[in-house]
């Protein structure tokens, strides 16, 4: 099993999402999502549907790399800090029985202000999936 994967969703001071750094992991390997709220006054929802994860190289192909799918959301208040758990699928998931390719996937981050009603465009960040080790 290789290394846990850590990718930091934060929420800066002005209400932006910090674009995040792609995230890196081999199958069978723990993901986490750690939501981070730097606002001082407003309230923020994230959601991220693990069913709309497409290929990066072919966006019309869904393929959630992780074990749990559907939408999951936190609502963070200011200065609070969350967490989504994921697990990678294990390797024969990605290709039974064959040699699992170099892979990168989209996810999509949508970010509402909850306190002024207003979502932000979404974000599409990348996750890389390497061949297991």
């Amino acid at each position: 099993m290789g290394t846990p994967c850590v990718v930091e969703l934060i929420i800066d001071p002005e209400g932006n999402l910090v674009p995040p750094q792609p995230g890196r992991a081999e199958p069978d390997t723990h993901f986490a999502f750690v939501l981070i709220s730097q606002h001082l006054t407003d309230k923020f929802d994230l959601r991220i549907n693990f069913d709309d994860i497409v290929l990066k190289h072919d966006k019309t192909k869904k393929r959630n790399p992780f074990r749990i799918g559907g939408p999951h959301n936190r609502q963070l208040v200011p200065g609070e800090i969350d967490l989504i758990k994921q697990r990678m699928k294990p390797a024969d998931d990605f290709v039974p029985a064959g040699e699992l390719p170099y892979t990168t996937y989209k996810y999509t981050v949508v970010v509402k202000n909850l306190t002024t009603g207003v979502t932000q465009p979404p974000y599409d960040p990348d996750i890389d999936v390497p061949p297991a080790s």
